[in-house]
């Protein structure tokens, strides 16, 4: 790995790729995931991504799969749809994920169709193509951190990457450390009955003026 790459790669696209599902690709790309983490200014971040790194490496690939799914798939307090949090499955989650698009799209970018444009690890990548998406980031520093508590929770080796996560961001204030304490408490909200979960059908296409540029892609 050269220098020009590994200037490619920073923090927020590491974080992104290592919070997708492990493909083998992945799983085969530890030494190269370690160096890049070496080469984080920030300690949290640096050691969160290390001791993740660590547990990957020593793990079965196919083992390391199954928990990605138990983590993240089969228990919506886990989710990484940041608007889950705040909203559950209400109109206003649907609002809410329109302006994660619009903030894209103003960027000069669009979303994968196969996911939300909530999902965690696509906000990362853009975050590491635009500070509009460290601003995303920001603006959900409460989810970030209910997510966080979630995999604290198991125990989980995942719960080290929403700590680097959270190191390359503010800490919390003391406003939205109340915000997230009674978010925890109720849980997200219930769903409301005869609406649609996500965002409404107009919002799946994608507007005709959108500039067609791939997420990962600059203009």
């Amino acid at each position: 790995m050269d220098s020009t790459e590994r200037r490619t790669i920073g923090p927020f696209k590491l974080l992104s790729l290592l919070l997708t599902y492990p493909t083998q690709e992945i799983c085969r790309s530890v030494d190269r995931f370690r160096e890049l983490a070496h080469a984080v200014d920030r300690r949290r971040t640096r050691e969160g991504l290390l001791t993740f790194l660590q547990w990957l490496d020593v793990t079965p690939p196919n083992d390391v799969g199954q928990h990605y799914v138990h983590v993240f798939d089969l228990e919506r307090r886990r989710t990484l749809y940041l608007t889950y949090y705040r909203y559950g499955d209400t109109r206003k989650r649907g609002m809410a994920i329109i302006t994660f698009k619009e903030t894209y799209r103003r960027a000069g970018f669009i979303p994968r169709e196969e996911e939300l444009p909530d999902y965690l690890p696509m906000v990362l990548e853009f975050a590491d193509l635009s500070p509009k998406g460290v601003s995303l980031l920001k603006a959900h520093r409460v989810e970030l951190e209910l997510l966080h508590d979630s995999l604290r929770a198991i125990d989980t080796p995942y719960a080290a990457l929403l700590d680097a996560t959270c190191g390359l961001l503010p800490e919390l204030s003391r406003p939205e450390r109340l915000q997230a304490r009674r978010l925890r408490d109720a849980g997200p909200p219930i769903e409301e009955v005869g609406l649609e979960p996500f965002a409404p059908p107009e919002y799946l296409v994608s507007p005709s003026d959108a500039p067609r540029i791939p997420l990962g892609s600059k203009p």
